[in-house]
C-alpha cells in the first residue's frame, strides 16, 4: 500500500504497553471541511451560544459577551420564531387538506418536477448546515455555554427545512393549474425566507467601526455590555460563522450522527423531484376512494 494513499481505512501501531497490533481508523481529509454558516437565525442564535467566539470579539477594547438576560431573551425570540413558523404551515395544510384534487395533465408534471428541483436547491443548504451544526455541536460541546439548546437549534432547522420541502412536494401536487401550482409555491418559498431576513436585520443592527469616527468622537464605553442590546451583541457574530465540519463518522462519539449519517449518504434525493408522479398517482385514488394497488 502506498504511504500517500489516503484510501486506506486503518494503519498498524504498537506501543511500548501493548506491542501487539491494534487497528486504527484513519481520518479521511475530504471529510474534513470549513463550512461558512448562512447569516440566518438559525446560525446566528447557534454561533451566540459559542464561548469560544465571544471570546474573540470586542468593540473599541471592550470586551463584549452576553449577560445572563440576553441568553434569557435570545431563547425567548428563538421560540417565537419556532411558534410562528410552526402555525403558518399548520394553517397552509389545513387549507391544502380541504382542497379538491384533479388529475395533472403532462404538462403539469413537468412543472412540478421543475419547481421540486429548485425548492432542493434551495432547501438542500438548510439541510447541509443544519447537519454540520450538530456534528459540530455533538463533538465541542464543551464550548457551548448551552450544548442542548445548540443541539436542539441544529435539529429544529434540519425539522423545519424537511416540513418545508415536504410542503412544498404536497402543495405542488395539489394544485392542478400552472398559475396556482406557481403561487403556491412562491408561497411556501417565501416562508423559507423568514429565517433569512430576520438574520439579515440582525446583522445590518451592528455598531459603528469606522477608525475616523473613533477618533472624531468621545464615546462612554462604561459597562458598555449592559447598554448593548441583544441584536448588536449577535451582528459581531457575522465574522465568526465559519465552522471546521469533520464528516468522519467514525470518529464521532454520537451514536444518533453516526446513524444520521448513514442514512443521509444512503437515500437517494435526486429521485425527490420524481415523486411527484406517484403522489399524484396516489392522490387520484384517495380522491376516487379506489385501492393503491
Amino acid at each position: 500500500m502506498a504511504e500517500n494513499d489516503i484510501s486506506a481505512t486503518t494503519h498498524t501501531t504498537k506501543t511500548k504497553h501493548h506491542p501487539h497490533k491494534t487497528e486504527v481508523p484513519l481520518m479521511d481529509p475530504f471529510l474534513l471541511q470549513s463550512i461558512g454558516l448562512n447569516t440566518d437565525i438559525y446560525a446566528l442564535t447557534w454561533s451566540a451560544l459559542r464561548n469560544d467566539v465571544y471570546e474573540k470579539i470586542d468593540y473599541r477594547g471592550q470586551k463584549i459577551y452576553l449577560l445572563p438576560d440576553n441568553y434569557f431573551w435570545l431563547k425567548v425570540r428563538f421560540f417565537f420564531f419556532l411558534m410562528v413558523v410552526t402555525s403558518t404551515i399548520s394553517i397552509l395544510l389545513f387549507e391544502m387538506y380541504n382542497d379538491t384534487y384533479i388529475p395533472a395533465t403532462f404538462t403539469i408534471q413537468i412543472l412540478r418536477i421543475t419547481l421540486i428541483i429548485w425548492a432542493q436547491k434551495k432547501l438542500g443548504p438548510e439541510l447541509s448546515q443544519s447537519i454540520a451544526m450538530l456534528r459540530f455541536a455533538v463533538n465541542n460541546s464543551e464550548s457551548f455555554s448551552s450544548p442542548k439548546f445548540a443541539y436542539f437549534i441544529s435539529i429544529c432547522q434540519l425539522i423545519n427545512a424537511i416540513i418545508t420541502l415536504s410542503c412544498m412536494l404536497l402543495f405542488v401536487c395539489m394544485a392542478d393549474h400552472a398559475l396556482e401550482l406557481v403561487m403556491n409555491f412562491a408561497g411556501l418559498s417565501i416562508l423559507s425566507e423568514l429565517d433569512d431576513w430576520i438574520g439579515n436585520y440582525i446583522v445590518r443592527s451592528n455598531l459603528n467601526t469606522d477608525e475616523q469616527f473613533c477618533k472624531s468622537e468621545e464615546l462612554c464605553l462604561t459597562d458598555i455590555n449592559s447598554k448593548m442590546s441583544l441584536h448588536h451583541k449577535m451582528s459581531f457574530l457575522v465574522d465568526y460563522l465559519e465552522i471546521t465540519d469533520d464528516q468522519n463518522w467514525e470518529f464521532s462519539n454520537s451514536y444518533f450522527i453516526q446513524g444520521f449519517s448513514w442514512i443521509l449518504d444512503s437515500v437517494p434525493f435526486w429521485l425527490l423531484p420524481l415523486s411527484t408522479i406517484p403522489i399524484d398517482y396516489i392522490l387520484v385514488r384517495v380522491q376516487t376512494h379506489q385501492p393503491l394497488f
